[in-house]
Formats: C-alpha cells, structure tokens, sequence
C-alpha cells in the first residue's frame, strides 16, 4: 500500500519535473557526453594517432677544409659586452633624456579640510503604530 501511494505522488512531481526545458536540457547534456564517453574507444583511433619517434639513424658525415671554413664560429661571441663587476649589479643608471619624477604627474590640488559640503541634517520619520 505504501508503494503505491508513494508512486501515485511521485509520478506526476517527476512529470512536472520533467517537463522543464532546464531538467530536459541537463538530461539531454548527461546522456550526450556518457555516450561519447562510452563510444570515444571503439571510435577508428586514425585521427588520434600517436606522433612518430622522432629519433632516426643518420650517417657520418665528413666534412672537408673548405665546408669546415664555411661553419660559422660560436664559441666567441659577436657583440662585445663591457665587464660587470659585483657592484654594478644592483646599480641603475639613469636614462638619458629623462624628466625628474616630479614632472610625470600634475601636483595634487592644496588640502583644505573643509572643502567637502556639510552633511544635511537628519529628518526623523513619525513612528506609525497599528
């Protein structure tokens, strides 16, 4: 008896439930990623192929006095850079052409403590008894 009580009150509760395009969506969602989830191995794996190894065995290549002269030399550097000691690490030196740090902001307008408007005076509201 009680079964079927509980099942005559929770089937038209479902049915309302049911019937709301939010629930229907949600419902839809769920199943449409479980049977994607369910499928995605038996689908043919061609697009997910995995990356060829990129390790190949190569000859020995000699190389003559002629093709040896054309390999340029990177063990010295091609810009000349001045030596820094320690001292200069942490020190900045300041940029050619630039304004004092006064000079990149307007000044702030004087301070006057009574620049603001008063506060308006409060009204009191009548209580209203019932």
């Amino acid at each position: 008896m009680f079964r079927s009580s509980f099942a005559r009150s929770i089937v038209p509760t479902l049915r309302r439930v049911a019937a709301q395009p939010v629930w229907i969506a949600t419902a839809l969602s769920v199943g449409a990623h479980g049977l994607f989830w369910a499928a995605l191995p038996i689908l043919p794996s061609s697009s997910f192929t995995e990356e060829p190894d990129d390790q190949r065995t190569v000859g020995v290549v000699e190389l003559s006095s002629e093709e040896q002269a054309r390999i340029p030399d990177f063990s010295t550097p091609s810009l000349e850079l001045p030596p820094l000691s320690e001292s200069d690490l942490y020190s900045l030196t300041p940029l050619p052409n630039q304004a004092p740090p006064s000079q990149f902001f307007p000044p702030f307008p004087p301070y006057e403590p009574n620049s603001l408007p008063a506060l308006p005076t409060a009204t009191w509201f009548p209580t209203t008894t019932t």
